[in-house]
């Protein structure tokens, strides 16, 4: 298409400019999203100081305005704001702990600053979690299945750097590995079964494959193409839909590797 073409070209003569997101958090943050779903920042092993992600390339936002093609680049900083917004979200346990700032640099002194903030908010809102988990384990007791792996590794951060004094009772009890769910990528719930496949606590589609053959994810809306293009194309082609999803989140991801790739070989 001559519109990508010259959103690449006008890249080419701006520039790149990158970004860098910080994360104090010992769980990985998986994003939503047709751009940023397939970055993830990783997790900082409890008693490191930090982990950073660099974003280098950017994304490219293509709509159909009736036949005429509108076509926008997507920069580092907004990949890295709309990251940090979707962990901002009330409906996410995941609300403190992010950091962003322009360039690949280590942090600098405003950054690290800024990095000592954030990690007070953490600390605050780990306290908060680890205070509704023992909430719940009083009224739920070993039943409770709102207790999920981000209040225990909250529990963890907060006994490593003596904010508590003992594990709570809702840690000691362990967990056999067959009751053990994948947490949600969007909102770090833990869905009520194994099976689930829609989240609880936010609707994203944890399932998209076997929310496809119940019938409650269809392949010719948006919602439903989002949810399936995250499957790869040999289980989109086993289930007989692989013509209806143009692209997958893994095929962006390498596509964009290698556009940005082309672009800096031209500079």
């Amino acid at each position: 298409m001559d519109a990508v073409a010259e959103m690449h070209e006008f890249v080419r003569q701006i520039g790149v400019q990158p970004v860098t997101v910080v994360s104090l958090w010992p769980i990985p943050l998986y994003s939503s999203g047709p751009h940023v779903s397939h970055l993830v920042v990783p997790s900082c092993p409890i008693g490191q100081e930090f982990v950073t992600f660099k974003i280098e390339a950017y994304g490219t936002d293509v709509q159909d305005k009736g036949g005429r093609f509108d076509v926008k680049p997507i920069m580092p900083i907004v990949l890295a704001r709309d990251i940090l917004q979707q962990h901002s979200k009330t409906n996410t346990l995941i609300r403190e702990g992010v950091v962003i700032y322009m360039g690949d640099h280590a942090p600098n002194q405003k950054n690290l600053a800024d990095i000592n903030e954030a990690r007070k908010r953490l600390v605050k809102h780990m306290k908060k979690l680890v205070e509704d988990a023992n909430g719940q384990w009083v009224r739920g007791g070993k039943n409770s299945n709102i207790i999920t792996d981000v209040h225990r590794q909250a529990a963890e951060y907060l006994l490593h750097y003596r904010f508590l004094a003992k594990k709570p009772d809702w840690m000691i009890t362990a967990r056999e590995q067959q009751d053990i769910v994948a947490l949600c990528l969007n909102c770090g719930a833990e869905p009520k079964t194994k099976t689930a496949v829609q989240c609880a606590a936010c609707g994203y589609i944890v399932n998209p494959e076997q929310g496809y053959i119940n019938g409650d994810v269809s392949a010719s809306t948006p919602e439903g193409k989002r949810a399936l293009s995250r499957l790869s194309r040999e289980r989109l082609k086993s289930l007989g839909i692989s013509e209806l999803i143009e692209e997958t989140v893994e095929e962006r991801k390498l596509r964009e590797q290698a556009e940005a790739k082309a672009t800096a070989k031209k500079k």
